[in-house]
């Protein structure tokens, strides 16, 4: 079967300024999962392309594909200020190879694992692909060749008799084989972006595959071995030396973190990496060690507010965010120390935010993001709504919005006490600090 996969992210900047293109590591981990003694694979990346259309239209006419699976990574590109949604790029996508085209259109991503079902009903694939699909798509064009029924599969989404049906469990990918890179423009990805990803460990998630034991913090912890193998595989196949720790925390554990750095050191490979690391379970040792291994910079989540409180005046927020910006403020000297550039997204808007509780975070910004430092802030104005949530509920409280199931285009929770005033106060900060940006 010839198979065609379609990375259709064209988002390419990170705090407004940057230009970061991230290498679609999703995308290239389904391809490893491809047998290519029973398939023919393409692989498109728009990312770079100028004339995308034309590019799937050609390549479609030219490969005939019995099979096209595209990967959508961002819903939207999460600014407040200027929101713009990803999913009609790959409706055009959609809408071009169905133009040219009779084969099986199957869409996935972390995008259209998020919201499934709406996104299966505004891009009209044949098929979806909800969760980790790497080996869920393998085993259905498997099928397919064979032309037996693929329905069944864990985080399929199909119609029948004009419904949507899913089925009932949602993918999840061991991710056992190393992503397939060899049919992406890597001279390229070389040129902007943190640099190519490398999964250490992955969390669960509630929107695409929830934990079956709520104390199971991490769905998958891969053996440093494993890592640093990784890493030199790519380094020698690939000439690669620049890459990004895929971790939603890379301190915790911290033994995990100190073993894989002193890993890089003892064997002497010579990478610059980054990844995201919090306040809690760090301390100067493995900040030093991080540096030692070739971390250059680290990427911080700011303080934030309790959800929700009826207490008078906030003043329990007010000491719940007094103490955050507190630890943030000792993580973020420590890295200073170290000569560790860092960047922090600092959200404000949330639940219970007040003029105060916004002057006390714009003044920890203020000290941490200094110009003298090398560091920068994104400023991030609201919450994305998703349908389901407790956001999304106290938005309908508060008159914000009036149909919850609606949301796949972006819309921002933003508290009403600051509603008025926070897009004004925040664009004034950003006026008097070159390094900082707002979206």
């Amino acid at each position: 079967m010839r198979i065609l996969l379609v990375a259709t992210n064209r988002h390419n900047r990170w705090m407004s300024k940057e230009e970061v293109r991230p290498l679609p590591i999703g995308l290239a981990y389904v391809a490893a999962y491809i047998d290519p003694d029973r398939h023919s694979l393409r692989v498109i990346d728009l990312m770079f392309s100028d004339d995308y259309l034309g590019e799937v239209e050609r390549v479609v006419q030219e490969f005939q594909p019995e099979l096209v699976g595209i990967s959508i990574r961002n819903l939207d590109n999460g600014s407040y200020i200027n929101p713009q949604s990803a999913l009609p790029v790959t409706r055009e996508v959609i809408d071009r190879i169905r133009g040219c085209s009779q084969a099986v259109i199957a869409c996935g991503g972390p995008a259209f694992s998020t919201l499934p079902q709406d996104c299966f009903r505004y891009l009209e694939p044949d098929v979806g692909l909800a969760g980790d699909a790497a080996e869920t798509f393998a085993a259905m064009a498997d099928l397919l060749e064979e032309s037996r029924e693929y329905e069944h599969l864990s985080g399929v989404i199909f119609r029948r008799d004009g419904e949507i049906v899913a089925s009932p469990h949602r993918a999840a990918s061991g991710l056992a084989r190393p992503p397939r890179l060899d049919d992406l423009d890597l001279d390229q990805y070389r040129k902007a972006g943190f640099g190519v990803g490398v999964i250490t460990k992955l969390g669960w998630y509630s929107s695409t595959v929830p934990s079956p034991n709520p104390e199971d913090e991490w769905r998958i912890v891969r053996p440093v071995p494993e890592v640093i193998e990784e890493i030199k595989r790519l380094q020698s196949s690939h000439n690669l030396n620049e890459f990004f720790f895929i971790d939603q925390q890379f301190n915790r554990p911290m033994d995990y973190a100190k073993d894989l750095c002193r890993a890089i050191i003892d064997d002497g490979l010579s990478i610059r990496w980054n990844t995201n690391i919090r306040p809690e379970g760090i301390d100067r040792e493995l900040l030093s060690l991080m540096v030692a291994s070739g971390c250059r910079m680290v990427l911080l989540g700011g303080a934030s507010l309790s959800y929700y409180s009826n207490l008078d005046e906030g003043n329990e927020e007010r000491v719940q965010l007094a103490t955050e910006l507190s630890e943030m403020q000792k993580l973020c000297n420590l890295c200073h120390t170290e000569g560790l550039t860092y960047a922090i997204t600092q959200g404000f808007g949330e639940p219970g935010e007040t003029s105060d509780t916004m002057r006390a975070k714009l003044a920890f910004l203020s000290t941490a993001a200094r110009s003298e430092r090398h560091a920068m802030a994104t400023l991030r104005i609201g919450n994305r709504l998703l349908p389901g949530t407790d956001l999304t509920r106290l938005a309908v409280e508060e008159g914000l919005i009036e149909d919850a199931d609606d949301l796949l285009m972006p819309v921002f929770y933003v508290a009403p006490r600051v509603r008025d005033e926070i897009q004004e106060t925040l664009e004034a900060a950003v006026r008097g600090n070159p390094s900082w940006s707002i979206m």
